[in-house]
């Protein structure tokens, strides 16, 4: 199972940026399309996290701040695609604004983590190199 979860992610560090992005692009309106289907169930705003981690990770911060801009936009368009009820554009704005705070806290948290774990590759070589 380890061989299968390297090879996956050898696969995707040797991907462009913008094959990452685009990936991330995909889930994220695939996750819309459930959404749109189960109609007003809000919990599902948890799974925009998954591209926004994966893009994060793999393609920075500035992507995973695009990725959540993308994830907002589709989350309230697909909540109101079809629907005859009039849209509280200040109650959207709002509720837009708060996911966008909390998207980018999980942005900068995924940022700090892989840069931390980053740093503690470079020590553990540097020791390992010293100890040898």
């Amino acid at each position: 199972m380890r061989l299968f979860l390297d090879r996956i992610i050898k696969y995707i560090r040797s991907r462009s940026q913008g094959f990452i992005i685009l990936v991330g692009f995909v889930f994220i309106l695939l996750i819309g399309i459930i959404d749109y289907v189960t109609k007003d169930l809000d919990a599902i705003n948890f799974f925009y996290l998954l591209p926004l981690f994966f893009v994060t990770w793999y393609a920075g911060s500035k992507a995973g701040a695009a990725t959540a801009v993308l994830a907002i936009l589709t989350s309230i368009i697909s909540n109101h695609i079809g629907t005859q009820v009039p849209i509280n554009w200040v109650y959207q704005i709002g509720k837009a604004g708060i996911e966008l705070v909390g998207f980018i806290g999980f942005i900068v948290l995924i940022s700090s983590l892989k840069g931390n774990g980053q740093k503690l590759d470079r020590t553990l070589s540097l020791l390992d190199a010293t100890l040898d």
